[in-house]
């Protein structure tokens, strides 16, 4: 009689097994055999002790399909077993689940060996949700912006001569940014009042940046009066964060002085 082991699927597992290759595009099928462990013996999970080799004669007799060293299975993406309806794929998926080409968890799967996770639908389909919490939070935000409130967010985020813009562009701009994962974050802090003197410090270094103020060079670091005047910092927010500190003022002045000279504009 064949016998059950304790990663052999339960009564309340899922009916069918998905396989999802991590790289769909490029992963070729591969075939699984039963691998060896520790013990140097090949574990199939039938017989008393799992072990192919221990498998007596008797054993053999008793059961309807015998998984030997041999024994292969197809991987690729989109792999369905059947453990509820198929003998043999129940079978398989004993020792399947032991075989580094798989991994139980997608995030948390050995890529340097594994090759494919099984799908999860609904852990799936919760990321997914929580995916869109900000994104839908970001929607809602922008559209009870006031009209001077929408510009200052674009302006915020970067969009260049932000006043010439109709109201409807100013939108479309915003929101497109809140329903993109990468900005979405953004979005939320530009609104955010607690954020103002951020904000504010986001878009004089989006100012400065565009007529020159402070450049950036080959290195990487924004510098204010060349290589061999100041050093600000080696990103955008590293930049924001030294016009925010107080003990640049004098510099931070220099900065507004020289825009508005560029500009033609006066210096607050």
């Amino acid at each position: 009689m064949e016998v059950l082991t304790e990663s052999m699927p339960s009564k309340t597992a899922a009916k069918t097994i998905t396989l999802v290759a991590y790289n769909p595009k490029t992963q070729l099928p591969l075939r699984a055999r039963p691998q060896e462990d520790h013990t140097g013996m090949v574990w199939t999970g039938q017989g008393e002790s799992g072990y192919f080799e221990l498998l007596t004669e008797e054993d053999k007799r008793k059961l309807k399909y015998v998984v030997t060293p041999h024994t292969s299975v197809l991987l690729e993406d989109g792999k369905v077993l059947n453990i509820e309806t198929n003998p043999a794929d129940k079978i398989n998926w004993v020792w399947l689940q032991k075989h580094p080409y798989i991994a139980h968890d997608k995030e948390k799967g050995d890529q340097r060996t594994a090759r494919f996770y099984i799908a999860d639908a609904v852990k799936d389909a919760v990321a997914r949700v929580d995916s869109m919490v900000d994104i839908d939070e970001a929607r809602y935000q922008v559209r009870k912006l006031s009209q001077s409130n929408l510009l200052h967010v674009c302006k915020t985020l970067g969009l260049s001569a932000a006043e010439t813009f109709l109201p409807e562009q100013l939108l479309d701009y915003a929101l497109s940014k809140a329903s993109s994962k990468a900005t979405v974050k953004a979005v939320l802090e530009a609104i955010n009042p607690a954020n103002k003197a951020r904000s504010n410090a986001q878009i004089f270094f989006n100012e400065i940046v565009k007529w020159s103020v402070i450049e950036r060079a080959k290195d990487g670091v924004f510098y204010f009066g060349g290589t061999d005047g100041v050093t600000l910092g080696h990103s955008p927010d590293m930049v924001v964060e030294y016009l925010l500190a107080k003990e640049n003022a004098e510099r931070v002045k220099a900065m507004k002085t020289m825009l508005a000279e560029k500009t033609k504009t006066a210096v607050e």
